[in-house]
């Protein structure tokens, strides 16, 4: 394995150190190699001296060792600076890398991590079965639900009044609309859909006929057909109305959310991030709730 450019560059300059090192200490040896050849008088080989003589000896030759070797190891000291300051800055940037490349590993895996637990909680919420009404929050799907229960009142269809029998509502008991309404609304409301059932359906139902089709017409429409089950006439009607209100849904919107800031990051690891959307997230729902979006590619986990 090759090394990278900042570890080759401390390398080359740590060797070119030990090489400036090598090569001043020989000058110096050199330095005073010369000086005992060209210098004799002021060696210790001279005999009867005066300790006086000893002493002046040694001046003059400490003061011409300094006077030769002073430049040198200035020089010396200078080079062995820039040396430093090269190193220095060589490691500093080779550092700055390696804490930088920490800094985008740990981001990544944050990110990651948060989109993991999004991802989980939002697929549960979507997948988990919950009484189809209490998804009908807002006031207009619930308006739209009882005008749904009002245009049944008086519809006395024999697989109808059977559908009522088979959850327990006695038909024949409601003096008046509002009535009829609202003891069938309590009926129905033990009934179990997961948003996810409700999605699909109404998508299906959407295309077919729209958003906004006339419930009731629809529902004698298809109630007249044997091999179409009453229960499921009425679970297309709570998706359509589902639909209606898809994009108020707090976790459809949140699920939006979501896919919108996978799509629109320039992380380098933005693959990884659809990956991990992938493999927790239902994609039957999210390729669905994409139709519905215009900022979104259909092709986006392609």
């Amino acid at each position: 394995m090759t090394e990278n450019k900042p570890e080759y560059s401390a390398n080359v300059m740590r060797m070119f150190g030990y090489g400036i090192i090598v090569f001043f200490i020989l000058i110096i040896l050199f330095v005073l190699f010369k000086f005992t050849e060209d210098f004799p008088i002021f060696t210790w080989d001279i005999n009867d001296r005066t300790p006086e003589q000893v002493l002046n000896n040694w001046k003059d030759t400490s003061s011409i060792l300094n006077s030769l070797l002073s430049p040198i190891l200035l020089f010396f000291s200078v080079v062995l600076l820039w040396l430093t300051w090269r190193t220095s800055r060589t490691e500093l940037s080779l550092t700055r890398n390696i804490i930088k490349e920490q800094l985008s590993n740990q981001r990544r895996k944050d990110d990651l991590d948060i989109l993991s637990r999004q991802s989980l909680y939002l697929n549960e919420k979507m997948n988990e079965k919950l009484k189809v009404f209490d998804l009908f929050y807002n006031s207009s799907a619930n308006v739209e639900l009882f005008n749904f229960l009002d245009g049944l009142y008086k519809n006395s269809n024999p697989r109808l009044l059977e559908f009522y029998k088979s959850i327990g509502f006695d038909y024949e008991a409601q003096s008046s609309k509002n009535d009829f309404s609202n003891e069938l609304y309590l009926k129905l409301y033990q009934i179990e859909q997961s948003q996810k059932e409700l999605i699909i359906r109404g998508t299906h139902i959407s295309v077919c006929y729209g958003l906004n089709f006339n419930k009731c017409k629809y529902l004698n429409k298809f109630i007249g057909l044997e091999a179409y089950k009453v229960q499921n006439i009425f679970f297309d009607v709570y998706s359509a109305i589902y639909m209606e209100n898809l994009l108020i849904n707090q976790y459809v919107k949140s699920t939006m959310l979501l896919l919108r800031k996978i799509h629109n990051t320039e992380s380098v690891y933005k693959k990884e991030l659809i990956q991990e959307f992938m493999l927790i997230y239902d994609l039957e729902i999210a390729k669905r709730l994409i139709q519905f979006s215009d900022d979104i590619p259909d092709n986006f986990f392609e």
